[in-house]
Formats: structure tokens, C-alpha cells, sequence
């Protein structure tokens, strides 16, 4: 009866494996907190995207309104305070 040896790994080539496993898992992990933080980045700058565009849509919207005379006198009074000659204004200062 034939007795076998073990193979015995050397411990320089223990280490070396070791060394690269840690290395590997150190840099998955480096990896994924970037993956994380990309994602964060991400999805701020796709509610800044939905947030402009409601805002350009609105932009439209007055400036199709700019055309229509009815809407420039609403703005001419409410904004820059502006009235006919004849027209009387009266101002509540009772702050009601």
C-alpha cells in the first residue's frame, strides 16, 4: 500500500491569493459606493430635467399667450400697474 502525499501550498502562494482576494473585494466594494453615489447624481439631475421642463412648457404657454391682447392688458395692470386714462382705481389699505 502505496502511502500519498499531500500537496502542500507554499505560504508565499497562500499569501499572494490572499493579498489578490482582499484586493479584488476592496475594490468591488470601492466600486459600488461610486455605483451608488452615480446613482444619487443620477436621479438629481433627472428631477432638475422634469423640474425645467415644467417650467419651459409653462414658458411656452405665456409666450403663445404674449399674441393675445386680453392677456397683455391683464399683465399691464396686475404687474406694471398700469390703467386707462378714464379708469379709477381704488387701493384697500384696511389689509383685508
Amino acid at each position: 500500500m502505496a502511502v500519498r502525499r499531500r500537496n502542500k501550498i507554499s505560504f508565499p502562494v497562500m499569501l499572494l491569493v490572499a493579498v489578490g482576494v482582499a484586493f479584488i473585494l476592496i475594490r468591488f466594494a470601492s466600486l459600488q459606493m461610486q455605483l451608488g453615489r452615480e446613482e444619487n447624481e443620477l436621479a438629481q439631475i433627472q428631477e432638475k430635467v422634469k423640474a425645467q421642463t415644467v417650467e419651459n412648457k409653462e414658458l411656452e404657454r405665456l409666450i403663445a399667450m404674449g399674441d393675445d391682447e386680453e392677456y397683455q392688458k391683464r399683465i399691464a395692470m396686475e404687474q406694471l400697474n398700469f390703467a386707462y386714462s378714464d379708469e379709477k382705481i381704488y387701493i384697500d389699505i384696511s389689509g383685508n
